[in-house]
């Protein structure tokens, strides 16, 4: 199994885009489908430290952990202040891109300043991480959408695929 650093090196890699135009429709469909996986992936785990940082902000507020466990449903509902941008995140992850995204926290929480410090950190890593994979993702529906319009790629052509698999 792949880190998510390794998952995302691969897909934000020039090589990933740099022939789109000459590959074939099924090689653009592969490559959206693995840019679309990882970048479910990047927002489960951003979604996980934004929970942990409102978490954290609330812990630190509060100062009192019983009221804070009463008020946990409130601090993880959907009131809080992060927004996903208008990608709908996948609800239902993988055992594996669960385990990458604990690995990714694990390596990005360790040492110094303080708690609340790494995760803003993390949280902006990963959130730059999202916009590049975005960024490619726009890129490769772009190009699988002129493929259908100049001809290289047909309907029935997809709804064949469709119905085999």
């Amino acid at each position: 199994m792949a880190s998510l650093r390794e998952a995302v090196a691969e897909v934000l890699s020039p090589s990933f885009i740099d022939d789109i135009g000459s590959i074939s429709v099924e090689e653009l469909r592969r490559r959206r489908d693995q840019a679309i996986h990882v970048e479910s992936v990047v927002s489960y785990t951003r979604r996980l430290v934004q929970a942990m940082l409102d978490i954290t902000n609330a812990s630190e507020a509060s100062g009192n952990s019983s009221e804070l466990v009463g008020e946990l449903s409130g601090i993880l509902s959907d009131g809080n202040s992060h927004s996903s941008a208008g990608r709908l995140v996948e609800v239902e992850i993988s055992e594996e891109a669960s385990l990458q995204a604990d690995q990714f926290l694990q390596e990005s929480l360790v040492g110094p300043p303080s708690k609340n410090d790494r995760l803003m950190a993390t949280e902006k890593e990963i959130s730059e991480m999202r916009q590049k994979l975005h960024s490619v993702l726009d890129q490769l529906s772009s190009e699988l959408v002129e493929q259908y319009k100049n001809g290289r790629a047909s309907v029935q052509g997809l709804l064949e695929d469709l119905r085999k698999g």
